[in-house]
């Protein structure tokens, strides 16, 4: 049978190696290094004239994409192994050549990026209906792989931005995120404040006794602190005014009221209507104080003066800024 087949390709190609390989119905290796070569030059128009040759030869497309799929490890194994002629790799010397000389243009890192995106190209193009389509499509999508050179070289300008060193600037300016205070509610009058403080020392005995009830105080407003009497308001219908109420919370409020006076004191709960108890609450100034910390950290960070040289490095734009967990 081999000879048979060798004096057909003789008949045929007349010694030619692109005809016998096309009486043969065998693609030609050289038309996947064509392939490869405009993957790497980003070259669109030649990738698509090299499947249209294939297609129209009445080639298997999914045979091409087979090989497409082993070219990238034939690059690999001429990277790792010094001598890869023989068992590692089947080719004519001048092949091996080719790939050596194609595999220094990219690197290995890009090389498994080709290869994990080719078998996708080889798995689709098996089953589509419209394999040179699929072919097609697949290739070009390589062609938006960006070489991870590029983002080396991007780390390097970042770093170099970050630690003063001279760097390229973009010619735009910088695009900073605009950090706008958010609006706040006006203030409900509110207890002196050495009755503010009085206040939040007890919710705070309060805490280690019933943490629970110390969480209900937190949002009620102290209308009235003092020996003469306590007055609590909360806004009526709310979880918060109703456990405030409950018999167990309000005994140990009055007791704990009394160990912070040294004398029993009149305790008062107050229903109001809407949010007219809000406005002197201690969960309320806890935050505002949050408010205030987070609005002074993302302007801290945007003016940041490392901040903006990377933004004028990058020529990007700040979309957010989250505060860390517990920083003040």
């Amino acid at each position: 049978d081999a000879l048979s087949l060798t004096e057909q390709a003789l008949s045929c190609g007349g010694g030619d190696d692109a005809q016998i390989l096309e009486a043969l119905g065998v693609i030609d290796r050289q038309v996947v290094f064509d392939l490869v070569d405009a993957v790497l030059a980003r070259n669109a128009g030649g990738l698509l004239e090299s499947v249209a040759a294939v297609d129209e030869r009445g080639h298997d497309l999914a045979e091409l994409a087979e090989l497409v799929v082993e070219h990238p490890r034939d690059l690999m194994v001429v990277k790792a192994v010094e001598n890869p002629a023989g068992a590692v790799l089947d080719g004519a010397p001048a092949e091996i050549e080719a790939l050596k000389a194609q595999a220094a243009r990219v690197s290995a890192a890009d090389l498994h990026r080709y290869f994990a995106l080719m078998m996708d190209v080889a798995e689709d193009t098996a089953r589509a209906p419209y394999p040179r389509v699929a072919v097609e499509v697949g290739l070009l999508r390589l062609l938006e792989v960006e070489p991870v050179a590029s983002l080396s070289h991007l780390l390097d300008r970042l770093d170099r931005a970050v630690t003063g060193e001279a760097a390229p600037v973009s010619a735009r300016a910088p695009k900073a995120a605009k950090a706008t205070a958010p609006e706040m509610p006006p203030a409900a009058p509110r207890p002196k404040a050495e009755e503010t403080g009085g206040w939040g020392r007890l919710v705070e005995r309060v805490r280690a006794e019933r943490p629970a009830l110390a969480s209900v105080l937190e949002h009620g407003t102290p209308l009235a602190f003092a020996a003469e009497g306590v007055e609590i308001a909360y806004s009526r219908g709310t979880f918060y005014w109703e456990s405030a109420q409950e018999r167990d919370n309000k005994g140990l409020l009055e007791r704990m009221l009394a160990e912070h006076f040294g004398r029993p004191v009149r305790l008062t709960l107050r229903a109001v209507d809407g949010g007219d108890a809000a406005g002197g609450t201690l969960a309320q100034e806890e935050t505002r104080r949050r408010e205030v910390r987070d609005r002074e950290i993302k302007d801290g960070a945007v003016r940041h003066p490392k901040v903006q040289k990377v933004i004028a490095v990058l020529g990007g734009e700040i979309k957010e800024v989250i505060p860390l967990a517990g920083e003040e």
